[in-house]
């Protein structure tokens, strides 16, 4: 059962998160599978904005996929229960959520932003995420839904620091938006 999917910039490749832990790639116009990588997790994929490349979360990694060839890129390494990528419109930086556990008791999720160029950290927050992730067409802010507190909020990702998110609405139980 395909979980999502992600369209190369050319529409050359159009790339399938699976659900059985898989990842395809197909070309478009013969409507042949070129690339088929499996995960240990749930992957998730979206293809860069500018050089056309796949930016993948992938076995505790953030990797790049050189397209046809298949060849991989290690950006970052050690990540934990990372889903819901989004690459910036500048094609500078990833942003995905990350579950940590870190007093072996509760698990805390976090929103991460890494350098897609050396794999940095930029910016970290806690956040509950719920839906995705939705870059400003600066690749300055990302709009989070915050499922804990019912909050959208808006995380100013490029000054390196963390402070609170600018509260954009609330959900209340009824559903209603509160501004």
């Amino acid at each position: 059962e395909v979980s999502g999917l992600t369209l190369s910039p050319d529409a050359r490749w159009v790339a399938f998160e699976i659900r059985a832990k898989l990842i395809e790639v197909w070309e478009t116009q013969e409507e042949k599978l070129i690339l088929s990588l499996q995960s240990s997790s749930q992957p998730s994929v979206r293809f860069h904005p500018t050089d056309g490349s796949l930016i993948a979360l992938l076995n505790g990694q953030l990797v790049r996929i050189h397209l046809p060839d298949g060849g991989v890129e290690v950006i970052a390494d050690g990540l934990t229960s990372t889903r819901r990528l989004a690459i910036s419109p500048d094609g500078r930086h990833a942003a995905f959520s990350q579950t940590l556990d870190l007093d072996g008791v509760t698990p805390r999720q976090r929103l991460e932003v890494r350098s897609l160029g050396n794999g940095a950290r930029i910016y970290s927050a806690p956040v509950n995420l719920s839906g995705d992730l939705a870059w400003t067409p600066d690749s300055r802010h990302l709009a989070v839904f915050d499922r804990s507190t019912g909050i959208l909020g808006l995380h100013e990702v490029t000054t390196g620091e963390a402070p609170a998110p600018r509260e954009l609405a609330r959900t209340m139980s009824t559903g209603r938006r509160v501004a």
